[in-house]
């Protein structure tokens, strides 16, 4: 995936510009001497085959003049890694990122004097290749691991992590220059609250979710937002779920964010809430995905919050990952029956308003669970999970067509029978699919980033 170069000599015109296939019109821009070029994008296999270029050289009125141009795009196989590449010894990824180049950031932990610490590291999108001298920054000292990473329009990232104060934890926020160095900025929070992901307002600020105690003997969603300026607008600001027209239900649920994505002021948080869904069963406890949309701002709750349906015998659910779609947002998750003793890896689309438009899952296990997805531009929901295979925890990659029925992907991270699990799915500009996650090699786990092709 990634484009292709073309240069078009217009034909004594003042403008050119190129059109694939009589159905994409691709922009071209002057090089001086009536030249022009562009590019044209590639995708993976799914370009494969024959095309044809329409040239066009324009003047100020009609075409001028127009040539076809044939080539052909042969890709690898899906599936097949472009670059598979190891963090040290006692590493773990648990977030990837891209940066406006199309590198990736991986955001996780590192073992340290026998104590996992927070730690980064920056590689090549096109190879794999560590681009930072140390290899993988530890960006902390205390115990602790990094939960995520984004990337400011100035190349400055925001890095949310736990660490261990004494014997009490607490979410914490550091804001690196573009070579992953501190800047002098963090945001500490109150000692008991969670982080558990992280999203760009695309402004230079963030949005971040996680769950804090209430001391009413439940958790509620936090949430943290610092703007532009720098300014902590929330801090572990909680979040109650309510049943709507309820109000007695308060602090009855268990609620907990564990990822989010923002799209301008409006963040899409995916999680959990586990309580008495069902008022006719009063005494039934039961956990079910949850998804709410709110003002990153106002903190105003924009759309009716979504708790999970019953599907079949899977009656508990755990939404664990989130990412924008056009139609809405796509949530992969951990399907579970009453004992959560079979599991599945799930994944759906919502729409804004919280109706469920799509829903796919797979064979079930002792352990099974969709962590991350992301789409991608050609109608793919790609899905990183992890299942037990056997008696090991291994990590799996998936594609599945949204709103078809094909089965385009389905990789084991390692083709041993050692454990590992995919925690992480990022999508490039030209659909390159990044996956994030551990391995066990020797015995010995280390963080581990493929892309593989598509």
């Amino acid at each position: 995936a990634g484009p292709a170069g073309y240069t078009v000599s217009s034909w004594y015109g003042t403008n050119g510009r190129v059109q694939l296939a009589r159905l994409e019109v691709v922009p071209l821009t002057s090089e001086g001497g009536s030249v022009f070029a562009g590019v044209v994008p590639i995708y993976g296999s799914v370009d494969d085959g024959a095309h044809v270029l329409e040239l066009i050289a324009e003047n100020e009125g009609p075409a001028s003049d127009a040539r076809s141009v044939m080539f052909d795009v042969a890709t690898p196989a899906p599936g097949l890694p472009a670059w598979a590449e190891y963090g040290p010894p006692g590493s773990n990824t648990t977030r990837l990122t891209l940066t406006a180049e199309g590198d990736v950031i991986e955001a996780g932990s590192l073992e340290v004097a026998g104590a996992s610490r927070p730690a980064i590291r920056k590689r090549a999108g096109s190879s794999g290749a560590l681009m930072w001298a140390e290899g993988t920054k530890v960006i902390d000292d205390r115990q602790g691991s990094v939960v995520g990473v984004v990337v400011a329009p100035d190349g400055r990232m925001w890095a949310a992590m736990n660490v261990r104060d004494g014997k009490l934890w607490r979410a914490h926020f550091i804001l690196l220059d573009a070579e992953g160095e501190p800047t002098g900025v963090t945001m500490n929070s109150p000692f008991g609250a969670t982080v558990t992901a992280i999203a760009s307002d695309g402004e230079g600020g963030f949005f971040a979710v996680g769950y804090t105690p209430t001391g009413f003997d439940d958790y509620d969603v936090a949430v943290w937002r610092v703007n532009k300026d720098l300014l902590p607008i929330f801090t572990a600001a909680p979040w109650d779920y309510v049943p709507q027209g309820q109000d007695w239900k308060a602090h009855s649920f268990i609620d907990l964010a564990f990822d989010v994505v923002v799209q301008g002021d409006v963040a899409w948080i995916a999680g959990m809430s586990q309580g008495a869904h069902k008022p006719e069963e009063p005494n039934l406890v039961e956990a079910r995905g949850l998804l709410v949309r709110i003002n990153i701002d106002t903190f105003a709750v924009l759309s009716p919050v979504g708790i999970a349906a019953e599907s079949g015998a899977y009656t508990q659910s755990f939404h664990n990952g989130i990412a924008l779609h056009p139609e809405g947002a796509l949530v992969a998750s951990q399907g579970c029956d009453a004992t959560c003793t079979n599991q599945r890896i799930e994944v759906a689309l919502y729409s804004d308003s919280g109706v469920r438009l799509w829903h796919k899952f797979e064979l079930s296990a002792a352990v099974a669970a969709g962590r991350a997805v992301a789409a991608n531009k050609h109608g793919l929901a790609l899905v990183a999970a992890a299942m037990r295979n056997g008696q090991v925890l291994r990590g799996r990659m998936l594609s599945r067509a949204v709103h078809g029925n094909d089965v385009p992907l389905d990789v084991w991270f390692l083709a041993n029978q050692s454990p590992s699990a995919a925690s992480s799915i990022v999508v490039g500009a030209y659909d390159e699919a990044f996956w994030g996650g551990y391995v066990t090699l020797g015995g010995v786990q280390r963080a581990y980033a493929v892309r593989l092709h598509q």
